[in-house]
């Protein structure tokens, strides 16, 4: 955990201690109010805190488990949550998602469903690249792919064939494009230097 949420937190339980036993000395009910926002403020702080550090991780095992593929596999950066998988027989368009395993009710199904239009989003576009490089990359199929971080995923394909994964499903996944090679290692380069561009100005372009 971050030290300045871990400082912020004991200045606050300073002050909230401070605060509680001026009430009591002085007789005002008002500071004891502020005392307890004082407390309120170090859950949420350290709440955030570890929420972020869990997403941090989880980003750790991501980007592990895409190096553990292998040189036949190449990863790119393609805009904020979009990774883009080049495979010896195919591409994976990967969102990232880090909503936690506890969302729930209408404002979690509302930004998984987004998640899954962003999945799907992604392999529409990467599609469309390949199409223009047909020569290159022939009846290459794109698959997109919701990887999430801090929620149980199913590792199957999912809502309107968006494949829904954890980090550490990746290599299973991946493993049903390592052949035939329908492309050589300097096409998966150029293929994912293409992507990685032109995913990325569509993600700018939709924001």
């Amino acid at each position: 955990m971050a030290w300045s949420a871990l400082i912020g937190s004991m200045v606050l339980a300073l002050l909230a201690g401070s605060l509680f036993r001026l009430s009591q000395e002085l007789g005002v009910p008002a500071l004891r109010m502020f005392g307890f926002w004082s407390l309120v403020a170090i859950g949420v702080i350290l709440a955030r805190a570890a929420a972020r550090q869990q997403v941090a991780e989880a980003r750790g095992r991501l980007e592990e488990t895409l190096r553990g593929l292998g040189p036949g596999f190449l990863a790119a950066e393609a805009g904020p949550g979009l990774l883009a998988l080049v495979a010896p027989a195919g591409v994976l368009a990967l969102a990232v998602e880090d909503m936690p395993q506890y969302g729930r009710g209408p404002l979690a199904r509302r930004r998984q469903e987004r998640a899954l239009e962003r999945a799907r989003g992604a392999a529409a576009r990467a599609a469309a690249i390949l199409a223009r490089a047909a020569a290159e990359a022939p009846q290459v199929p794109v698959v997109p792919v919701l990887v999430q971080l801090r929620r149980r995923a199913p590792g199957d394909q999912g809502p309107e064939g968006v494949v829904v994964v954890n980090p550490e499903g990746i290599p299973v996944l991946a493993g049903r494009f390592a052949s035939p090679a329908l492309l050589d290692e300097e096409a998966r380069r150029r293929l994912a230097d293409a992507l990685a561009a032109g995913l990325a100005a569509g993600a700018e372009h939709q924001r």
